[in-house]
């Protein structure tokens, strides 16, 4: 060839040129321009013979070097770490030119580098660089160096391993613990990373340099956990856990049975600390109540030993427990037999069978036992409630063991049989009985040695009582049901005097009876004219009844009529009373031949006693104002008879 020609591109099809030189007659050309740094180029050449080029040879690829190239990085690759990154430069820069080194991020890519380091040069050096603290760590971190003057990037470094902040942590839930207990704690295990544990208060129980740590602590106090991580690149961090070490409760038992009987009900008790909650649990028995924070009251539902346990927690969350071997004897039940449905104030029979060697008393809630409380039957006597209960209680005299049966009985309502009304009367008389009212209550009376003489209504009856000693009243009351309530009270009939019969004697009728009597006049009754005898004060008709010691009233006497008060104005005898009329005071002159001392009667027109005086003198003042205005009759006796005088008063 007598030369040849030669053509550099970027471009693999040479629509550009960065280099065409001809007539270059050696077989090897320098390029010394024109060529940019880190840059991939394509070349080709040809031959001219004989005044004439050949085709083009094939092209080849090739790449220049970049004006700046990453060394080497020396130090740990720890986030916060100072490395030094050293770089080399292949072409001259100008004055005043700044050399920067940037992390990529963790996929190698520089679309927001981190910038870690600068130096002011203008030629191959070193620049102090810091990983930033707050970096992922990651195998896939890139370092590259970019000028200033001019501005050129290097090629980025081969993916580096950097660690993050290792950032250690110690797990464990509760930074309180319990005396001489273990406890393990735990970090989040990271590939390429070495635990160190370290610990003050007690010691670690297995390896020192896993992802956890079993830790036996001692005495109460305060403990300290040491955490040392670091990496086979020399990244180093650590923390501490303060631990407060409580102590444990001390739970104890102290009060309740260890030999109980099936079914007792018995109370437990324990010791009680302050800031102290109690747990109770208990095989083959059930929680009656809780009857304070250091009492429970358990019932014995299994036979055998069983247990019963205490278990104590502190606010720190130490636990504690303490347990109790229980052992449950048989006790068999009772049974009661008898209906459960029954009437209010009604009776009913309940009976049970008697075990030997065992005691039983019969314990009644709503009604009234009628029968001992130790005997194989019970009879109550129900009260006006809707619901009660029978009871029959159980002891075993060998083991003590007390047990019950319960029957629930409904009492079907029943009104209450009542009676009002006198219990002591007289014969022949009638008197009222009733008994309280009590909406759709049927009432029906039953009267023996008497009869219902006046129905009022239902609840209300007169009864005339026969002469006889005794009397009953019955009242039986009902709901339309069969529950029935009644009630008897015993009548005391007190006989009836005799009639009494009136005869005159004298000036005075006289009654046959000789107690208590009371006087009419015209059918009236004179009040106060009680004796058994009566002056009569004017003529008419007069009557009388016997009243016996106890009240009881004869029949009324006949008629006796009485026509001769004329002989009163005959029979004076010298008999004065001054003035006549009179207001205030009257003068009593007796006659000469009358005896005394006397007794003056003043009597009205009704035949009423109204004054009596002691008469002492034959010439006596008698203080009549408390007289009204009227006509009235003076009667003076004495052992030989009886004088008589009218006389007016004029207020």
């Amino acid at each position: 060839a007598d030369s040849y020609q030669i053509q550099v591109s970027t471009d693999q099809n040479f629509t550009t040129s960065a280099i065409d030189v001809s007539d270059i007659n050696a077989t090897n050309y320098t390029a010394t321009s024109n060529l940019s740094y880190s840059q991939t180029y394509y070349w080709r050449v040809r031959a001219k013979v004989s005044g004439n080029y050949t085709s083009w040879s094939s092209s080849f690829g090739f790449q220049t070097v970049s004006a700046i190239i990453f060394d080497r990085a020396e130090g740990s690759l720890c986030a916060k770490n100072l490395i030094k990154v050293y770089y080399i430069t292949n072409t001259p820069f100008n004055p005043g030119n700044m050399f920067i080194a940037q992390l990529s991020d963790t996929l190698g890519s520089f679309a927001n580098p981190k910038d870690i380091g600068s130096v002011a040069s203008q030629q191959t050096g070193m620049i102090s660089c810091r990983i930033p603290d707050s970096i992922p760590s990651s195998a896939n971190y890139r370092i590259r160096i970019i000028s200033m003057n001019p501005m050129i990037n290097s090629d980025p470094s081969a993916p580096m391993k950097i660690f993050g902040p290792l950032r250690p942590f110690i797990g464990n839930f509760s930074d309180n613990t319990c005396e001489n207990s273990y406890v393990m704690y735990y970090t989040t295990p990271m590939e390429g990373v070495i635990n160190h544990w370290r610990v003050k208060g007690g010691f670690i129980d297995g390896k020192f340099d896993s992802s956890s740590a079993l830790i036996k602590w001692g005495d109460v106090g305060q403990g300290i956990i040491y955490l040392y991580q670091e990496t086979a690149s020399g990244c180093i961090d650590s923390t501490i856990k303060i631990v407060k070490i409580n102590y444990y409760p001390s739970p104890k038992l102290i009060g309740g049975d260890t030999v109980v009987c099936l079914g007792e009900k018995i109370v437990y008790s324990c010791n009680q600390t302050p800031q102290i909650t109690n747990y109770w649990r208990a095989d083959g028995a059930s929680l009656v109540k809780n009857i304070a924070a250091d009492k429970v009251q358990l019932r014995w539902d299994s036979l055998g030993i069983q247990k019963i346990t205490l278990i104590q927690k502190n606010q720190s969350g130490c636990i504690d427990s303490v347990f109790w071997y229980v052992r449950v004897i048989p006790n068999n039940l009772p049974k009661i037999s008898g209906e459960n449905i029954a009437c209010q104030s009604g009776i009913s029979k309940f009976s049970v069978v008697k075990e030997a060697k065992s005691a039983y008393k019969w314990i009644v809630d709503g009604g009234t036992l009628q029968t001992p409380n130790d005997s194989d039957t019970a009879v109550v006597k129900w009260k006006f409630v809707d619901t009660a209960k029978v009871i029959i209680q159980k002891v075993n005299i060998e083991t003590a063991c007390d047990t019950y049966d319960t029957l629930k009985v409904v009492l079907n309502k029943v009104p209450e049989a009542t009676i009002s009304g006198q219990k002591t009367i007289c014969a022949n008389t009638n008197n009222i009985y009733f008994t309280k009212h009590i909406d759709n209550a049927k009432n029906v009376w039953e009267i023996q040695n008497g009869e219902i003489s006046q129905q009022i209504n239902s609840d209300s009856i007169y009864v005339k009582w026969a002469d006889q000693s005794k009397g009953f009243i019955t009242l039986k009351r009902n709901f339309d049901n069969s529950c029935v309530d009644s009630i008897t009270l015993e009548i005391n009939i007190n006989p009836q005097p005799e009639k009494p019969t009136i005869t005159k004697v004298d000036n005075k009728l006289q009654s046959s009876w000789l107690s208590f009597n009371q006087w009419y006049f015209e059918g009236n009754i004179l009040n106060g004219e009680t004796k058994n005898y009566l002056v009569p004060a004017k003529e008419g008709k007069y009557t009388v009844k016997a009243r016996s010691d106890i009240g009881c009233f004869s029949d009324i006497s006949d008629e006796y009529l009485y026509d001769d008060v004329s002989v009163y104005e005959n029979l004076n005898n010298g008999l004065s009373i001054i003035p006549n009329p009179a207001k205030d005071n009257i003068k009593v002159v007796l006659p000469d031949n009358y005896s005394y001392p006397a007794t003056l009667y003043v009597i009205d027109v009704s035949g009423r006693e109204i004054l009596n005086v002691q008469i002492e003198n034959r010439e006596q003042i008698v203080d009549i104002n408390s007289l009204s205005s009227g006509t009235y009759q003076i009667v003076i006796n004495n052992n030989l008879g009886s004088l008589y005088q009218r006389f007016t008063v004029i207020k």
